[in-house]
């Protein structure tokens, strides 16, 4: 049994040695130097948030990161790369750290007192979504264009990150598993580690 253990120890050490290791390639963002940044959006809302008269619009964050507050004033909204002043926000202030919904539901609507509407919807089979500054700087651009999205299901920016050794992560696996000599044991083991996945 010990024999058979290190063999497939062994093989086990060839297969993670000759294993080449790849990123998945997500679209392409640009987020230059800005405290404003798109948060979050829903290119396919159903149930999740109503506007003021009564309808699941489509929806944008804003959120400010920075330590002052941003008057949103020329500023704009595009669904289009070559139409960056699609939308533009009227003379809104922005705290430090807070947040902002604008709808994408084409009504159009720009008044500072009440809710805001680009003259726009999303599409949820995806499509270009930019933030551009008043001197037509884009500070954020989804492009060539966001995924397909799920109806009610947002999209966003992560604002809360863990970072996690892989190497280390995977030397703790391969150690257990030549330990263990027991595929049910490894994944006992790997409950433990759950950003880390072994596939055969």
């Amino acid at each position: 049994m010990l024999a058979q253990c290190r063999s497939r120890s062994a093989r086990r050490d060839s297969r993670l040695r000759r294993r080449t290791w790849q990123m998945e390639s997500l679209e392409s963002r640009v987020l230059l130097t800005s405290d404003l940044l798109i948060s979050e959006f829903m290119a396919s809302n159903s149930t999740k948030l109503f506007d003021e008269d009564g309808e699941s619009s489509d929806w944008i964050e804003i959120f400010n990161s920075g330590t002052s507050s941003v008057n949103l004033d020329g500023y704009t909204l595009t669904d289009n790369a070559t139409n960056t002043n699609k939308w533009e926000f009227p003379a809104v202030e922005l705290e430090s750290g807070g947040y902002l919904s604008v709808f994408a539901s084409n009504k159009d609507r720009d008044d500072p007192e009440s809710e805001l509407h680009t003259n726009f919807r999303l599409s949820s089979g995806g499509e270009y979504l930019g933030l551009v500054a008043p001197d037509g700087t884009i500070i954020q651009e989804f492009s060539p264009e966001y995924p397909p999205q799920a109806t009610d299901v947002s999209y966003g920016l992560g604002t809360d990150s863990v970072i996690t050794n892989l190497v280390d992560v995977l030397r703790e696996v391969n150690n257990r598993w030549a330990r263990g000599c027991s595929r049910s044991r490894l994944d006992e083991s790997l409950e433990n580690f759950p950003s880390a996945s072994l596939t055969d």
